[in-house]
């Protein structure tokens, strides 16, 4: 497949181009890598989570098409969201329902976590918005973050938005983790956030600095609820569902089923029969944060692995 010689956008732990597939324009994400990492070790963990990615199938969560390797390095593809991301989306379509798209966004949160899978990085940059009328929220990069975690050595800041993470991922040691890893729970606080900047169009702890928010993070302080809060959707309802969202105590905050139950109600119970979160998604039963495929560390391992991908993938 051939790329223009500039990327479309860039970002922390990929570069994305515009590329073409059978005449259908695509998405092409190519992973940034570190001389220090070993091929064979990145090729692995990108295996694993590319395999995952192919067994999900939801209308609210984005489609892999293929992965391949441009230029010796690996690559996902997926179809092109010609409105881009969430955010991107309602500056230029402001009066868009936005309760309506989080509701998309709710939905596939509800999806991943019912097959055992954390997304690890919800934010507005990762909810992308289809072509088709109307439009929907699709969630996207789901695991990436952690083959870009073992590829470029990134810090547990960088991982995800500063702003969007849980107390617990940035301070993995005092909540008596032994490492910063993607959950279910911060999962929950990250909706939560998102749910913050959706419905008010500003980034969480707008203006402070990355540092500035973790000192905010962890004394326990929160967004503020804003003047118009009623006018933008931010009911009471949905306030104090944010609130228990954003708990320090991740075995307090609601389960996304308890969110989806809120969302319902304040939508009016439009939705409820939705077949692709009533029933559980595919459940690997593979060992690993993110349903890891292959647990293994071996060469023999990583070819299986990239064996096992290009044959669901039919490349």
């Amino acid at each position: 497949m051939a790329l223009p010689y500039e990327p479309h956008t860039s970002g922390t732990w990929a570069k994305v181009y515009q590329g073409k597939q059978d005449g259908e324009s695509v998405a092409v994400k190519v992973l940034r890598t570190s001389n220090q990492e070993s091929p064979m070790k990145l090729k692995k963990r990108f295996c694993k989570e590319a395999i995952l990615w192919k067994h999900v199938s939801c209308p609210y969560v984005l489609k892999l098409n293929g992965v391949f390797y441009h230029n010796g390095v690996p690559a996902i593809v997926t179809p092109w969201m010609p409105h881009g991301n969430i955010t991107e989306y309602l500056e230029n379509n402001p009066k868009t329902n936005r309760i309506r798209l989080l509701l998309d966004v709710v939905k596939g949160v509800k999806y991943l976590h019912s097959c055992n899978i954390a997304h690890g990085d919800i934010k507005g940059p990762n909810i992308l918005i289809s072509g088709t009328t109307p439009s929907r929220a699709l969630l996207a990069d789901f695991g990436l973050t952690c083959v870009a975690t073992v590829s470029m050595r990134i810090s547990s800041e960088e991982q995800g938005t500063v702003s969007f993470m849980a107390p617990e991922l940035l301070f993995s040691g005092r909540f008596g983790l032994a490492k910063a890893v993607p959950s279910k729970e911060a999962d929950v606080y990250a909706l939560g956030m998102t749910v913050y900047q959706v419905l008010t169009g500003e980034w969480p702890f707008f203006p402070k600095r990355e540092f500035e928010v973790m000192t905010a993070v962890i004394s326990g302080e929160r967004p503020p609820k804003p003047e118009n809060a009623e006018e933008i959707g931010l009911t009471e309802v949905m306030w104090d569902l944010l609130e228990k969202c954003w708990r320090e105590d991740r075995t307090k905050r609601p389960s996304i089923s308890e969110i989806l139950g809120k969302f319902r109600g304040i939508t009016g119970g439009r939705g409820t029969t939705d077949p692709t979160i009533e029933v559980a998604g595919p459940r690997l039963e593979i060992a690993g944060k993110h349903n890891s495929v292959a647990s293994q560390s071996s060469p023999l391992t990583a070819l299986l692995c990239e064996r096992l991908l290009l044959k669901l993938l039919s490349w």
